[in-house]
Formats: structure tokens, C-alpha cells, sequence
């Protein structure tokens, strides 16, 4: 059950949240939202409009006088998400969204929120929120392995980043580099801004649990000298206005037991054609797995290691440049579907993740309570 939030708290503190346009954003901060609201606080999601019908979709109808979408006008541009560019071209939706800081101030001056809650990629919005006196945090959507790994490599590369299990490999470590060196150069431009930036409130939100990454919350926090609220990881909830979601869940239902094989390729990311029909053969040589989700590229890789490391996860291997291979995959399944140590590791953590989860959103809730006090 979740903490009760005193009468004289409940239905008043209103936050607006600012997520970047795309899903793999958006959702962890509707699923935030939803845990907000669950403990009585009102929350305003600012979006544009192509963003609308995601949004809505995602939100139950409990939640419907509690979770509200406002839009954000943006200038003129053909394509306004993440969904309809090239990843490479994301500087453009970034700097539309910096041109929309007159309407984005607009929005703050007829909401009056108590709080701001925005995405790291959206420094931007921080001072908008300062200048009408309205205190504004961060959050981070990414998990604490990974976003030390790049503060650590792009704020102190003196200091060796001291988690060698999770470490990139040859090909993962070329690929970041070069992900890090292009972030560099973008924040060169007014366009885009700093995404490690000091703020007024040297307090973060991020989506992640003690659970799982206690050791890297605490290596960042002494890194940087930020402090980490984790929020718990982001719960899918099966109970939405998304038809199509419906839909997969019963035809799942009608499967016999580890007959299933959920793929899975993270966002802003397409197989080429030599990958999928290594995926597609390596699948067909070993049919029967119930999960597989094959790390392609920017957090993924490290994300892989870190589930590698707990215990509940098995990684498919790539070659020097990348590449993978059919037997890889088959020979990766057998080994998921034949080790039953691994479904008891992953039943375990999934409980001690249920038993925290609600402990750790309750005393961020409570941060945010007080942060809204002062």
C-alpha cells in the first residue's frame, strides 16, 4: 500500500512535468506521474500535440482528474518527434523546443506549479522555472550505471570508471565514444544544452532502485556531489485505453507456457537486413525461449551487462566489429530456456523490486513535499 499523504497535502501540490519527445522518455515519466498521483499530487504533462494521442493513450481513466496533458506550441517544422527524424538529427527537435521558451513560460505563468520536473535533455526549462520563482528538478530517465558511466567519462576522465563487469566492450566503447564526442560538439551550439549542468536544486530524480544499482547511485552521488532520489523502475500497467496492447495480452494468453520469444530493440533503432535475418535464423534454429532482448546501441549495451551482472540475464555475444551470428543466438537461448537458476534470480529480484518500490517513490514523494515547502 502506498503511503498516505497528509490531508492538508492532498490535491495541492501541483507539478508540471517536461519529458523529451521521445517514448522511451515520455513513458517513464507518465509512469512517475501516475505514482505521483497515486499519492496526491496533481500533474500536468507539457507535450506537443503529435505527442498527444501516446499520452492519453497511456493514461487509465482513475487517473484522468489527476494526470492532465498541456500543449506546447512550437514553431513551424514539418517533423516535431523523435518518431519522424533520423537520431542524428535530434539537435533539430532540441533546438525547436529552446525556441518555444516564450510559450513554454507562458504555460508556467497560468499553471502557477508548485514544482517543475524536467528532462535532463531540457536544461533549458530550469531557468525558465527560476525566473517565475518555481523550483525545478531534473530527472533522469536512464538508470545510474549508465548515466555515472557518461558523467564520469565526459566531467572527470581522469578518474577511471571503476565498475570493469559493466564496462564497454571494443565495438560498445567506439560506438559511445563517438556518441560522447558528438554530444560535445552539439553543446558547443546555444541550441543545446548541457545535460550534467549544475542547477539551483542539486537534487536529481532518476528513474531506477536501490534494488538494482545501489553501488552506482552511490558512486555517482560521490562523483558529482548530486544527490539521487530514485523513483523505482518504470511498471507497465495492463490497464489502459491502448486497444493493440489488449489485444497482444490475450493472443498471449492463448499460448502454451515458454512457447513465446518477446523480442525487443529499444528505441530510435532499425535492424539492418544482414541483422535480421541473423536474429530471424538464430530464432528459428532454437524455437521455444519465452525472452530475449539483444542490446544494440547507446545505453543498451551497458544495460545488458548490469542485468548480466544480477543474474537475470544472459547477453548475446558480438564479434569485434559488432557483427552477430546465428549460432550465438541459438546457443544463447538453449542456455536461457535450459537454466532454471536464472528464472529463480529473476523472480527474486522482480520481488525485492515490488517490496522497495514502494518505500522508495513514497520518501521521493515526500522530498517533493518538502522541497515545495520551502
Amino acid at each position: 500500500m502506498a503511503t498516505q499523504v497528509p490531508p492538508k497535502h492532498r490535491n495541492a501540490l501541483r507539478v508540471l512535468m517536461f519529458p523529451w519527445l521521445a517514448y522511451g522518455h515520455i513513458s517513464p515519466f507518465l509512469d512517475l506521474a501516475k505514482k505521483l498521483a497515486d499519492r496526491g499530487f496533481s500533474v500536468r504533462i507539457c507535450s506537443t500535440i503529435i505527442s498527444r494521442e501516446t499520452i492519453n493513450k497511456q493514461i487509465p481513466e482513475k487517473y484522468s482528474a489527476s494526470i492532465k496533458m498541456v500543449e506546447l506550441c512550437l514553431p513551424k517544422l514539418p517533423k516535431l518527434t523523435t518518431n519522424e527524424i533520423p537520431v542524428d538529427m535530434d539537435h533539430i527537435v532540441l533546438k525547436t523546443l529552446k525556441l518555444s521558451k516564450s510559450n513554454f513560460a507562458k504555460i508556467l505563468k497560468n499553471l502557477k506549479p508548485d514544482l517543475v520536473i524536467y528532462d535532463l535533455l531540457l536544461q533549458w526549462a530550469e531557468g525558465v522555472a527560476n525566473e517565475q520563482g518555481i523550483p525545478a528538478m531534473k530527472f533522469v530517465v536512464m538508470g545510474a550505471a549508465v548515466f555515472s558511466y557518461f558523467y564520469n567519462s565526459i566531467r572527470k576522465p581522469e578518474v577511471e570508471f571503476p565498475f570493469q563487469d559493466i564496462y564497454p566492450g571494443k565495438n560498445e566503447l567506439m560506438k559511445l565514444n563517438e556518441l560522447i564526442a558528438k554530444s560535445s560538439r552539439e553543446e558547443e551550439h546555444d541550441d543545446v544544452d548541457d545535460p550534467f549542468a549544475e542547477g539551483n536544486i542539486q537534487i536529481m530524480l532518476m528513474s531506477t532502485s536501490r534494488t538494482i544499482e545501489a553501488k552506482y547511485i552511490d558512486y555517482f552521488t560521490k562523483l558529482s556531489n548530486w544527490k539521487v532520489i530514485p523513483v523505482g523502475l518504470p511498471i507497465k500497467n495492463r490497464v489502459t485505453n491502448d486497444v493493440d496492447n489488449m489485444e497482444v495480452i490475450d493472443w498471449l494468453g492463448t499460448r502454451d507456457e515458454n512457447s513465446t520469444i518477446f523480442v525487443s530493440f529499444g528505441n530510435e533503432y532499425f535492424l539492418s537486413k544482414e541483422e535480421m535475418e541473423e536474429l530471424a535464423f538464430g530464432l528459428e534454429l532454437n524455437f521455444g525461449v519465452p525472452i530475449i532482448a539483444m542490446p544494440i546501441h547507446l545505453d543498451q549495451p551497458m544495460n545488458a551487462k548490469l542485468m548480466v551482472e544480477l543474474g537475470v540475464a544472459v547477453e548475446i555475444v558480438r564479434d569485434d566489429d559488432g557483427k552477430i551470428y546465428r549460432e550465438e543466438i541459438a546457443e544463447t537461448l538453449k542456455g536461457v530456456v535450459t537454466r532454471g537458476n536464472l528464472r529463480a534470480k529473476v523472480r527474486d529480484v522482480s520481488k525485492n523490486l515490488k517490496s522497495i518500490g514502494n518505500e522508495e517513490i513514497d520518501g521521493a514523494a515526500k522530498e517533493l513535499i518538502q522541497l515545495c515547502k520551502k
